[in-house]
């Protein structure tokens, strides 16, 4: 597993990680469906859809930190439309309102994931899901799955993963996550997706390069095996 991912290798590793010969007779072909758990306001979905007509083509670009720039690359967004969302959730009736001002009402399903049965979701190749971390936050008691109102939410995913057997998933926390009950609950959740047949990476991710905030967050993607 590669704690070190960078973010342009999660967005290449969706497009199938072909890039230095693109082949534009198949740009706009390919649509990765997506869903979008514990939505908040829409964070995922305004990633993924700020990263449609795209295409990550390699160009040589003086070195720098933020945007695609990975080193002495970076990546040209070229012309297709490729994710789409397909559903959301979210229990909060605030970010609800938020999300429809952004998205319209088309996706989102206001209310409680665990009364949500698996068959009422969408299928989709991409689950996205910012689990709430206030249980595994250094800013917190960090009870982790001891809090049975948010800490066990995570098991949600799981649940529909196995019901649903989507290709890929992109998973956000804070980074106490990782440490969370001295790396135990971090250590049961890689289980937990491997059971699954999910081959997982992750890596941590600072607000700083990119916003004016000093905010640090572990992102988990996965991969079905034999996908």
């Amino acid at each position: 597993m590669d704690k070190n991912l960078s973010k342009i290798d999660i967005i290449e590793k969706l497009w199938g990680g072909h890039y230095n010969k693109p082949k534009k007779e198949n740009i706009g072909k390919k649509e990765i469906r997506f869903i979008e758990l514990f939505a908040g306001v829409g964070g995922f979905r305004l990633g993924l859809e700020g990263a449609n007509d795209t295409g990550p083509q390699r160009i040589q670009q003086g070195k720098g930190r933020g945007g695609f720039r990975n080193s002495a690359v970076e990546y040209k967004l070229l012309g297709a439309k490729q994710f789409h969302c397909v559903w959301a959730n979210e229990i909060d009736k605030y970010a609800c309102q938020v999300y429809r001002k952004r998205f319209g009402n088309k996706e989102l399903l206001e209310g409680d994931i665990r009364e949500v049965p698996s068959p009422e979701i969408p299928d989709h190749d991409l689950l996205c899901a910012g689990f709430p971390c206030q249980s595994f936050s250094i800013a917190g008691k960090r009870e982790g799955f001891q809090d049975l109102t948010r800490g066990t939410l995570f098991f949600e995913i799981i649940r529909i993963l196995r019901d649903k057997r989507p290709k890929y998933l992109l998973l956000e926390n804070v980074k106490g996550l990782l440490s969370s009950d001295s790396g135990r609950t971090f250590a049961i959740i890689l289980l937990s997706l491997d059971e699954l047949r999910y081959d997982v990476e992750w890596f941590v991710a600072n607000t700083k390069y990119y916003l004016p905030q000093n905010r640090e967050r572990v992102f988990i993607f996965g991969t079905r095996k034999g996908s």
